[in-house]
């Protein structure tokens, strides 16, 4: 297999893990000439990257039950392999990936044909630090939660003008298989999350009021709640009607146009400042 992956080796990369399923692996060379690779690199894990919160990077475990590590995939470093040339490879024997997650890279490359698409003007809303505040959050909670879901309250798909404010409640869900503590940092990461939105959208009636206090006014987004649920007590209609919070989806660079069509159209016409990530 080494020598299927000669340049890529070379490159940096430590491995490639099989993205194509069994029916196209065992289907004819005439319906299905070639497997699909994701190429791996060795890496400390990031807990932005986990559990499928970057529809770009993952960061996965392997070898959990005999020496612990992380890989990391790039949506982008696929390699598509003849069948013919994978006859005598074997799979490595030194490396094994959970269940827990094969599904989540599966969700993971799925994420690339069905990312969340919020409102342009609720975007524009979220200040480029309260981003910032939110990923760190996100970030300690590394394997703790498996998503971060928003729900804008029946406005998922209008463009609000003027004083009107979204109103917005998150979601997140943790999983206590994968971390024993994950229900307290899942309750950590939503204190965390409700003490930035307040500090970055909300403006108090009276300087020096109490931090709790809701005297004030919310600018341009409105924190309702924030819920805390297990992966195993989340319903369907919900994980599925909420918008998932991916952390490079809600904000376009600075200096960059400020709406998707305005993005595509700069895009277009200045190819060369396309982002690379």
């Amino acid at each position: 297999m080494e020598g299927l992956l000669e340049k890529q080796l070379a490159a940096g990369y430590t491995g490639a893990i099989v993205a194509s399923q069994d029916c196209d692996i065992a289907a004819s060379v005439d319906k299905e000439p070639t497997v699909e690779f994701v190429l791996v690199r060795e890496t400390e894990c990031n807990g932005n990257f986990t559990n499928a919160k970057n529809p770009r990077t993952l960061h996965i475990p392997v070898n959990e039950e005999t020496e612990p590590g992380f890989v990391e995939l790039q949506t982008r470093d696929r390699v598509f392999l003849a069948k013919g040339d994978l006859v005598g490879n074997d799979p490595c024997p030194d490396t094994k990936i959970s269940v827990p997650s094969v599904w989540m890279l599966q969700n993971w490359l799925a994420l690339r044909y069905k990312r969340t698409a919020f409102p342009d003007e609720f975007v524009n809303r979220l200040p480029s630090k309260l981003k910032g505040k939110v990923s760190k959050v996100i970030a300690g909670t590394v394997r703790s939660i498996e998503a971060v879901l928003f729900d804008l309250c029946g406005d998922e798909r209008e463009e609000l003008k003027g004083e009107d404010n979204y109103l917005l409640e998150i979601t997140l869900v943790y999983n206590e298989d994968t971390d024993e503590e994950a229900l307290q940092k899942a309750e950590d990461a939503a204190e965390g999350l409700r003490k930035a939105f307040k500090e970055k959208l909300f403006k108090p009636e009276n300087e020096g009021q109490p931090e709790e206090s809701d005297a004030g006014e919310w600018l341009g987004i409105e924190l309702i709640d924030i819920h805390v649920v297990s992966i195993r007590g989340i319903t369907l209609y919900d994980a599925q009607s909420k918008l998932r919070w991916e952390l490079d989806e809600l904000s376009f660079k600075v200096g960059q146009p400020s709406s998707t069509m305005h993005a595509l159209e700069e895009l277009v016409q200045n190819p060369q400042n396309a982002d690379q990530g």
